[in-house]
């Protein structure tokens, strides 16, 4: 019975100092594959444009290369920003093999060709942003499995199609930045999973449709743009439920009808509200004066008709009133009478009520006493 315990104790040793060797021995065969998954990168970049990584060499430990960046335990690369150094040429799938990463920037750069599929395979990605560049394509289904990501930025590209059901598998996402490619379709249903987002960006690509209910849920949201599209329907009434609301910006589509009248008590946190170049009527909702913070409002190139409220003369913080191209007004002495009520607003800086119906005689020096407050 003892000898076999000594032989057993002896080889548990054994076994321990095997595992210790083969685990240093995958450390470096790990670390070797980050150093060979750079400087595959790296060959992907014109010689011309290397210039900035001229650090990415033998001759360094690649954890002190320019924008590289390791884990403290494992000498592992979890951090690559390589943002505004004018690289260009194509993202080398190899990217896909650095797989304790954490967070990707080649923001504002050159690269172009399409995103790699491989970069699917960064499971504990978090933060994406290839912004800035020249990227062609669609956006790769295997990018939806990275379901850590909290930032994904593609802003500034050429990406083409529409957005799949997929993307509501990113539920831990906090921003989305897509504005400026060319991405069509309408907005999935299951945007509305995304409930952590507080940024939600889509805007001058060439969407079409209507804003679905889902998105509704999205009652972290603080900033919403999705101007410059061919969305249509009314003002969807689900952003009514958005209270979280900041920064609001449908302008440039093609949404129609009114507004609610209670429009200014349901989103009384907005501090720039943009409602431009749609087919929006009826009348200005007075309610809008309820938004205390609001900075900007921009309803120009609608078709509103009626007096513009006197009440918004309670809007002390002010500093852009865009109202030009509707039909305000009827052609009476009491159109004007919303400018008094204006020099409460002491940080107005431009009022545009141009190409209107406004009757009545400016009163010049009034005018002058509003935007020199």
């Amino acid at each position: 019975m003892k000898l076999f315990l000594l032989l057993a104790f002896n080889t548990l040793i054994l076994l321990k100092n095997l595992g210790v060797c083969f685990s240093d021995e995958v450390s470096t065969f790990d670390d070797n594959a980050d150093r060979k998954a750079l400087l595959t990168f790296k060959s992907q970049i014109p010689e011309n444009e290397r210039l900035a990584l001229a650090s990415w060499n033998h001759s360094i430990p690649f954890c002190k290369w320019k924008g590289v960046t390791c884990g403290r335990k494992h000498k592992r690369v979890t951090r690559l920003n390589l943002r505004g150094l004018k690289l260009g040429g194509i993202i080398s799938p190899s990217i896909g093999n650095l797989s304790f990463l954490k967070s990707l920037n080649l923001g504002d750069n050159s690269f172009g060709g399409t995103i790699p599929k491989e970069v699917g395979m960064l499971f504990r990605l978090q933060r994406l942003n290839l912004s800035y560049n020249t990227l062609e394509g669609v956006i790769p289904a295997r990018l939806y499995n990275c379901s850590r990501l909290v930032i994904l930025d593609l802003r500034m590209n050429r990406l083409v199609h529409g957005l799949p059901l997929e993307i509501g598998s990113l539920s831990s996402l906090k921003m989305l930045l897509l504005s400026k490619n060319n991405i069509s379709g309408k907005f999935p249903t299951s945007i509305g999973n995304l409930t952590s987002l507080s940024t939600l960006s889509v805007a001058f690509n060439q969407m079409e449709g209507e804003v679905p209910d889902t998105i509704g849920r999205l009652t972290h949201v603080i900033k919403l743009q999705i101007s410059g599209n061919n969305l249509s329907g009314v003002f969807p009434s689900v952003i009514y439920n958005l209270s979280s609301l900041e920064f609001l910006s449908i302008a440039a589509n093609l949404f129609s009808g009114n507004l609610r009248p209670d429009f200014g008590y349901k989103l009384t946190k907005l501090e720039e509200l943009y409602l431009g170049g749609n087919s929006f009527s009826g009348v200005v909702p007075k309610t809008i004066s309820n938004i205390s913070t609001l900075t900007r409002l921009d309803a120009s190139q609608n078709l509103f008709t009626g007096n513009i409220p006197v009440s918004f003369g309670a809007l002390g913080n002010i500093q852009y009133l865009g109202l030009a191209q509707n039909s305000l007004g009827n052609n009476l002495v009491g159109d004007l009478d919303f400018l008094s009520a204006l020099v409460n607003c002491t940080h107005l800086q431009m009022l545009d009520v141009a190409y209107n119906r406004l009757g009545g005689e400016l009163l010049i020096f009034l005018l002058f006493q509003i935007l020199e407050t």
